[in-house]
């Protein structure tokens, strides 16, 4: 009875080494590649900029807004810029989409600029596929093709820098028209 016990304990010791023996082993990945870097978002977010002493001067209204976690970048989606009455800019800020980096700069493509007039006067519409807006200094930029239009009035240049806050608009290029 002893070496029938022996016999069967062998035999189940050989099925077990076949069975780990035959086994395919899974391959090894890394954790970093197991799942895909994952973004987190809002949607119907509103976003305030402050000034340094913690007064609001600025709000974005965006229908969603994500942040990559790879990434300290957030990318915006049909874009409202509003500063406040305090700050004195008199100028709306719209784009189809937008990104914002950790610094005070914003990417605004398919953008357009509409200034707040004093009852009675004309509203100025600066139009350009690309800007570049750094919202604590109210500054713009654009090195892409710009149309600035007030009325039937309409001006086309190839660059752009504004200081929203002053009314200052400075184009550039040789190709700027005067259209009526």
């Amino acid at each position: 009875m002893l070496r029938n016990g022996a016999l069967l304990v062998a035999l189940a010791a050989g099925a077990v080494a076949t069975w780990l023996l035959g086994r395919e082993e899974a391959p090894t990945v890394a954790s970093s590649e197991v799942s895909a870097p994952r973004t987190f978002y809002m949607r119907d977010a509103a976003i305030l900029g402050t000034d340094s002493n913690g007064d609001v001067s600025y709000r974005v209204f965006a229908t969603l807004v994500e942040q990559p976690e790879q990434d300290e970048s957030l990318v915006l989606s049909e874009v409202r810029i509003e500063y406040d009455a305090r700050t004195q800019v008199p100028w709306l800020v719209t784009a189809v989409r937008a990104t914002f980096d950790k610094g005070e700069t914003m990417r605004l493509y398919e953008a357009r600029l509409s200034s707040l007039p004093e009852p009675g006067a004309a509203s100025w519409i600066i139009e350009a596929p690309e800007l570049e807006l750094e919202t604590e200094m109210h500054l713009v930029r654009s090195e892409h093709p710009v149309v600035l239009s007030q009325g039937s009035a309409r001006l086309e240049a190839e660059r752009l820098r504004a200081d929203l806050k002053h009314g200052q608009i400075d184009l550039e290029g040789g190709h700027g028209r005067l259209h009526r």
